[in-house]
């Protein structure tokens, strides 16, 4: 070989080792702890709740719902949820009217009720509640509907039944304080 050729080797070799020392000085050292754990994870807090959830579960299978509506329960308490209320409502009917295509007579009328049940959850953390939900429609049965929402007042309305007896004796009362009515029963 000839001492050009050595030369412009060796000159070549001298300036990727110049370039490679320029851009180490240029890099800032980094401990190994902070290579894969961003140190910014040292402050974060893990403090998100959501302050009360519903979470309703419908079906048209009683014994189901049931067993489900306690395993929800079982697993909110494992999952480090507060269960705060854990009720059920009185069923929904609907009226199924079988008929033929061709014919105007209806065959058959079937009432299909369907159930409701309630958990109420609070402190639930706004990490952990994805994987419930997901943990949660894994293992539903087939037939069985979750439905997730943010406590309202007007969630309560659904669990008190009417009393119709109670119902029409406030109409009475009410009635009794029209100044007609008043007159005829001759109170005034």
């Amino acid at each position: 070989m000839s001492i050009r050729k050595l030369q412009k080797l060796v000159g070549m070799a001298s300036l990727q080792n110049t370039r490679e020392v320029s851009l180490r000085a240029n890099t800032k050292e980094v401990e190994p702890p902070t290579l894969y754990e961003p140190s910014s994870f040292d402050n974060l807090t893990l403090d998100s709740f959501y302050t009360l959830l519903n979470i309703q579960l419908d079906s048209v299978d009683f014994v189901p719902l049931e067993k489900f509506h306690s395993f929800a329960h079982k697993k909110a308490r494992l999952f480090g949820f507060k269960v705060v209320d854990s009720y059920a409502v009185p069923p929904t009917k609907t009226l199924l009217k079988l008929d033929k295509p061709k014919e105007s007579k209806q065959i058959k009328e079937i009432v299909i009720p369907t159930y409701h049940r309630f958990l109420r959850l609070s402190k639930v953390l706004t990490l952990r509640l994805p994987l419930f939900v997901h943990f949660m429609q894994i293992h539903a049965p087939a037939g069985v509907k979750m439905t997730i929402r943010e406590y309202k007042d007007s969630d309560d309305e659904i669990r008190y039944i009417p009393d119709d007896i109670l119902e029409s004796r406030k109409a009475e009362l009410l009635s009794l304080d029209d100044p007609k009515t008043r007159k005829l029963l001759g109170w005034e």
